[in-house]
C-alpha cells in the first residue's frame, strides 16, 4: 500500500525543517492513522469500531515510541534531526496512557512521518511506514 500526498503541493526540506516540530508531528499522526487504517480495511472485515480499537492499538504513544526504536538505525541524518529537534520540543502536551519520554518518542516519530509528506518522500516514507507496521504485529 502506497501513501501518497493528497495534493500535488509539496514543500523543500528547507522549509519543513522550518515548521514547528508539534506541527510536523500532527500531520504525521494523521499520515500514520491512515496508513494503519486503510491496511486493515484492506486485511480485515470488521465493523469500523472494531477497527476503530484496532488503529488505536498502533496508533499511540507507547506503540509509536516502539515503532521509533524499530526503525531508529534505518533514519538518515536529515530524519534524525527531525526526530530529535520533536523529541526535545518542550511543548508536549502529555498524555496519561504513557511515560513522558515514551510520548517524546512518540512526537519525535510523528514528526518524521509528517517530515517525510510533506516532503513528497512517499517512497521512503511508505518504507519507514511498513517497517513500524511489521513492528507492531
Amino acid at each position: 500500500m502506497l501513501i501518497t500526498a493528497l495534493t500535488t503541493d509539496k514543500i523543500d526540506e528547507v522549509t519543513a525543517s522550518q515548521i514547528n516540530s508539534i506541527i510536523l508531528a500532527y500531520i504525521g499522526d494523521s499520515v500514520q492513522s491512515t496508513f494503519i487504517r486503510t491496511k486493515l480495511i484492506l486485511q480485515t472485515h470488521k465493523k469500523a469500531k472494531a477497527m476503530h480499537d484496532l488503529s488505536s492499538q498502533v496508533v499511540n504513544a507507547a506503540s509509536q515510541a516502539k515503532a521509533y526504536e524499530h526503525i531508529a538505525k534505518e533514519l538518515t541524518e536529515k530524519e534524525d534531526a527531525v526526530f530529535k529537534r520533536a523529541r526535545n520540543c518542550k511543548n508536549h502536551q502529555g498524555s496519561k496512557s504513557s511515560s513522558v519520554n515514551e510520548y517524546r518518542k512518540a512526537t519525535g516519530f510523528e514528526a518524521v512521518l509528517g517530515y517525510l509528506y510533506l516532503t513528497g518522500q512517499s517512497e521512503r516514507l511508505n518504507y519507514i511506514l511498513e517497517l513500524s507496521a511489521r513492528k507492531a504485529r
